[in-house]
């Protein structure tokens, strides 16, 4: 009878034990790369560690034959040093601050060969967050709660994209904190990870490219019709179409997530700053040649402007008065700069895409 009590308890011992695993793999280091199934064939030139401006800047090593887009690059909020790259063949992880990176996959698999285009976590849920991914002509939200290691799909959608995804509180009594799902349709629908019920939040007659949320402010970037910002405490949306930004058609915002000021914004030729919440704009003069293009604007915490275009990123310390070119891929490469994380200490990590 002992025995078999003492079986019994060391069975439920190492249900525990894997049931607690990905909540605490990620977090203290542990490698659980075989749960990726992808053979290990490291190579470069996918990501890129800068160290503060230093000109001893680092490749790092890509443990995977797969040579996916990266879309971005963030930190995991329980630990500094374990990072996520969100790319067309689903997630990567790093867990030694960007210097190598290896496929992970979810149990069941569900997003081996998705294209995942963000992933955001919930600060005060230890383990969930929130995937977007498209794979075989659907489009996917997943929600897990420990730590992408198991992922339940809450929403999927026919021959559409879900491009954006946002934690948002709408500042209203009893609500809590939604998620906002931006769709390539135009719809944006609210979700509530308590209720697990779904509600029409906005449309607008474009692609959602981004949504974000910062000082109360909702910002919505669309494909082709600009830029429009839902003020705190208002239930309407403004359009930012306005000044210099008038008719652009605009591809990439940065925004100061405390203030909502500083705000930036790009189109495909040009680029342009707010400093009160976007209702009026002017342009900024840049570097680039009128051959080249920008492909990506970001702001570091620092207030630190960035520009990505192609092989190239330009840094622009005076709200983009004057620019220099901070970082180049080498000349012949086949990728160009698509995603740019900032982490401690002024060290930036820089995606690639073809």
């Amino acid at each position: 009878m002992e025995k078999i009590t003492g079986l019994v308890l060391l069975i439920i011992g190492a249900g525990v034990f894997l049931y607690l695993l990905p909540f605490f793999a990620p977090v203290f280091g542990f490698n659980v790369d075989n749960f990726s199934g992808t053979a290990d064939s490291s190579v470069s030139g996918q990501i890129f560690i800068l160290n503060n401006g230093s000109s001893e800047n680092e490749t790092a090593v890509w443990h995977s034959s797969l040579m996916p887009d990266i879309f971005e690059i963030q930190n995991s909020p329980y630990n500094n040093s374990v990072l996520y790259a969100a790319t067309s063949r689903g997630i990567f992880i790093s867990r030694d601050n960007g210097k190598n990176w290896y496929a992970w996959s979810d149990l069941e698999r569900k997003i081996d060969g998705a294209s995942v285009y963000k992933i955001v976590f919930d600060k005060s849920f230890f383990g969930r967050a929130f995937i977007a991914a498209f794979k075989n002509n659907r489009g996917y939200v997943y929600e897990t709660e420990d730590n992408l290691f198991s992922l339940n799909q809450i929403f999927d959608v026919q021959n559409e994209r879900v491009y954006a995804i946002e934690f948002f509180h709408n500042n209203q009594p009893g609500n809590g904190q939604n998620i906002l799902i931006g769709l390539s349709d135009g719809r944006i629908l609210s979700y509530s990870p308590e209720t697990k019920e779904f509600r029409p939040f906005a449309h607008f007659e474009s692609d959602i490219y981004g949504i974000k949320a910062a000082n109360s402010h909702l910002y919505i970037t669309t494909k082709s019709n600009g830029i429009f910002v839902r003020a705190g405490g208002s239930d309407k949306f403004e359009s930012l179409a306005s000044g210099d930004i008038l008719g652009q058609s605009l591809k990439s915002v940065a925004v100061e997530e405390k203030t909502g000021s500083p705000l930036y914004a790009a189109s495909l030729a040009d680029a342009f700053s707010s400093f009160n919440q976007g209702f009026s704009w002017n342009g900024i003069q840049t570097v680039l040649a009128s051959r080249d293009s920008i492909d990506s604007i970001f702001l570091s915490p620092l207030k630190e402007l960035y520009l990505a275009s192609g092989i190239k990123l330009y840094r622009s310390r005076d709200n983009g008065q004057s620019w220099q070119m901070y970082f180049s891929l080498d000349e012949k490469s086949k990728r160009k700069i698509s995603a740019v994380y900032f982490g401690e200490n002024g060290k930036i990590i820089i995606g690639t895409k073809e």
